[in-house]
């Protein structure tokens, strides 16, 4: 994953790297990603310990960036499921900017991905 990101990693820990996303979701002020080291597709691939090491991290991230209010949002298994785009275990989290009238969402927009690729999702009646 980090082989075609072209931001600084910011910080660097025995399960995690942290860099800031350089395609930033719309209204938000900061937006990180939190990206396991080793190669991970579901929470089970995660080592012992990373979960742990994943809270400190966002409580640093947190303090480091004086962040008020935010989301910590993780995607994980099959990328035509969750709506992702990259099949490997990061986080996202995201600082929404203070303008009034504007709503952050982390969106999972399967379906539209999934027929794209794929042609109609036939359904049973």
């Amino acid at each position: 994953m980090l082989k075609n990101h072209k931001k600084p990693i910011l910080y660097e820990g025995d399960y995690w790297i942290v860099t800031e996303n350089q395609w930033p979701y719309d209204a938000s002020s900061n937006h990180f990603l939190i990206i396991a080291r080793e190669h991970a597709e579901k929470i089970g691939d995660l080592p012992p310990g990373s979960g742990d090491e994943l809270f400190f991290i966002s409580r640093l991230i947190e303090r480091e960036h004086d962040i008020e209010s935010g989301a910590l949002c993780m995607r994980f298994g099959k990328p035509l499921i969750n709506g992702g785009t990259v099949n490997h275990i990061h986080l996202h989290l995201i600082v929404p900017n203070q303008k009034p009238g504007k709503v952050l969402f982390f969106l999972v927009d399967t379906k539209d991905r999934f027929e794209s690729k794929y042609g109609q999702i036939k359904t049973e009646e």
